[in-house]
């Protein structure tokens, strides 16, 4: 699945499912701290997803690649994101979203292996934490060099600052900016990540199989033609065809969420796990 693509490498950093969108009543009781009403907390989220995710892959592939859009759990998380706001733990200034997502897209540029990121330190005028305590559900409600402690969004959490470089790696293996997680003699530690090679991918379009270079993760090499992968709703064959979901019998169907009904794991949400038919949250 599209889900794993972009851990493929040795060193694993934890940036970031689905949910509905948050309704007009919901989106109207947010407090925003911007003079701005075009966007909504839940926007400004899903904005700063899709270019960490534009980031990942470029750094993967190089600019060529074109990049898939927010996960279902990224939603998921832009959902409670939103919710902190509305109940006043978090504030939020869209006037700040261009910067913060410029300055994303600005470091995706790289490949020379500073390929973490830490979204809360460029993005730190788009949310500003209020609340007194330290519980979190995403960590984009933590504040700037600061992650959430949880085992994902469907588990409580803890606001914790990133560890840095030669510290024990956190729980999800998250450093702070500039560092990776990587292992070493005495367990998981942060380090300065070496330069790595771009990954070959060939475009929509282009031949693939017979030892070619693998399809941009947005496509699916069909008949030796690297083809657009289905989204919701639209035909599939079976197991990772999906862009979004999963093949459910012929079609692209939403992934379940924690207590859905499920028959096999690929039918749920990232963070969760197909247990006595129905979905489950990993946490600790």
């Amino acid at each position: 699945m599209l889900r794993h693509l972009s851990f493929v490498l040795l060193f694993v950093v934890a940036a970031c499912a689905r949910g509905d969108e948050p309704t007009d009543d919901t989106r109207g009781a947010v407090a925003s701290t911007s003079t701005s009403t075009s966007a909504s907390a839940y926007d400004a989220c899903i904005a700063i997803e899709s270019a960490l995710v534009r980031r990942r892959y470029r750094s993967l592939f190089g600019g060529a690649v074109t990049a898939p859009p927010a996960s279902e759990l990224a939603q998921v998380e832009c959902s409670a994101l939103h919710a902190e706001v509305a109940r006043g733990r978090v504030g939020v200034n869209v006037d700040a979203l261009a910067r913060c997502v410029e300055e994303i897209d600005r470091e995706g540029a790289a490949t020379d292996g500073s390929w973490t990121f830490d979204p809360n330190g460029a993005c730190a005028g788009v949310f500003r934490r209020r609340a007194s305590d330290d519980a979190c559900s995403v960590s984009l409600a933590c504040g700037a060099g600061r992650y959430c402690d949880g085992a994902s969004v469907f588990c409580p959490g803890t606001c914790r600052t990133l560890p840095a470089l030669g510290e024990p790696c956190g729980p999800g293996w998250q450093c702070a900016h500039g560092a990776a997680c990587g292992f070493a003699p005495d367990g998981l530690r942060c380090f300065a990540p070496p330069p790595r090679p771009v990954l070959p991918a060939a475009p929509l379009g282009a031949p693939c199989g017979g030892g070619l270079a693998e399809c941009e993760p947005v496509a699916l090499c069909v008949a030796g033609r690297c083809e657009r992968r289905p989204t919701l709703g639209e035909a599939c064959a079976g197991g990772g065809d999906c862009l979004t979901g999963f093949c459910d019998g012929a079609t692209c169907a939403p992934s379940r969420l924690p207590e859905q009904p499920c028959a096999h794991a690929r039918e749920c949400i990232e963070d969760t796990r197909c247990v006595e038919g129905a979905c489950r949250p990993r946490c600790r």
